[in-house]
């Protein structure tokens, strides 16, 4: 009768908008005047900002596009890098007690060790394919974008004089892959397997079949409130809202969740 409800979100839609007076002076006001039109223009080569899960994973992207921003570009570089190994890391290391009873049918002896003995991993060949053996999201080009930032990353650690002569190149691709990775993952706002496809907006409910995905369940569903078809929200901002408890005891599929939501919805709006 429940459903899980993304409630816990951010959002920073100026660099979306860069024509605007008031967007740009905003930018000026965080940015700083000095270089202000090649920071506009970093700003603008940048991928669209998305609605993103309030997660640390996503605290720290800001935090590499703002590097990006100022002109920074190894430090960005770099910092989109260790980024995409940090969630690697992160995937495998919350997800693999979750398949532990497959361990002996996907990986070799060594493979377990390094799976369950160890509390981090920087062989990035090694992670992904432990990762897409899992199955948890059906996705080649999400792969394929973690072994681009692979590349990236090794030509940013090892010695390299052409830092100096591509190293913005390189920090935009750099951070937009990483961005690609977030928004992913991570979007509060998105057509993804594991959202019902019908809510507008940032409405976002997990679908009943992916509630006990493992990724779903360690990265997505921490950010929800379970909440039955006639809740109403109080606050937005602050993540309150209002359920009932008098439901009947049956099973809804997921359409007709949201179709119950919606006409509660409408009742609400129209009183």
């Amino acid at each position: 009768m429940k459903r899980y409800r993304l409630v816990n979100y951010f959002f920073d839609f100026r660099r979306n908008s860069l024509d605007l007076d008031d967007t740009v002076n905003s930018i000026i006001q965080d940015f700083g005047e000095n270089n202000v039109e090649e920071k506009l223009q970093n700003l603008k080569d940048l991928k669209k900002a998305p609605i993103l899960i309030s997660s640390e994973e996503n605290l720290l992207y800001g935090q590499i596009y703002k590097t990006f921003v100022f002109g920074n570009y190894y430090t960005a570089w770099v910092g989109a890098c260790t980024l995409g190994e940090r969630i690697l890391n992160e995937f495998m290391f919350k997800l693999r007690d979750y398949y532990k009873a497959q361990a002996k049918d996907l990986f070799n002896t060594k493979e377990i060790k390094t799976i369950y003995n160890k509390q981090s991993c920087d062989d990035w060949s090694f992670m992904i394919k432990v990762l897409k053996k899992w199955e948890f999201i059906d996705n080649q080009d999400i792969w394929t974008c973690f072994e681009k930032l692979k590349k990236l990353r090794t030509e940013s650690v090892h010695y390299n004089k052409s830092i100096f002569n591509n190293g913005r190149e390189k920090a935009l691709q750099a951070v937009n892959l990483i961005h690609e990775i977030i928004d992913y993952f991570f979007t509060a706002l998105g057509f993804r397997p594991w959202f019902i496809e019908n809510p507008p907006g940032i409405k976002n409910f997990v679908c009943k079949e992916y509630q006990n995905n493992p990724f779903v369940k360690e990265f997505i569903i921490p950010h929800c409130l379970y909440l039955g078809y006639k809740h109403k929200c109080i606050n937005l901002l602050e993540g309150k809202f209002e359920d009932f408890s008098d439901y009947p005891s049956i099973e809804l599929s997921d359409e007709e969740y949201f179709l119950s939501f919606k006409k509660q919805e409408l009742v609400i709006l129209d009183k």
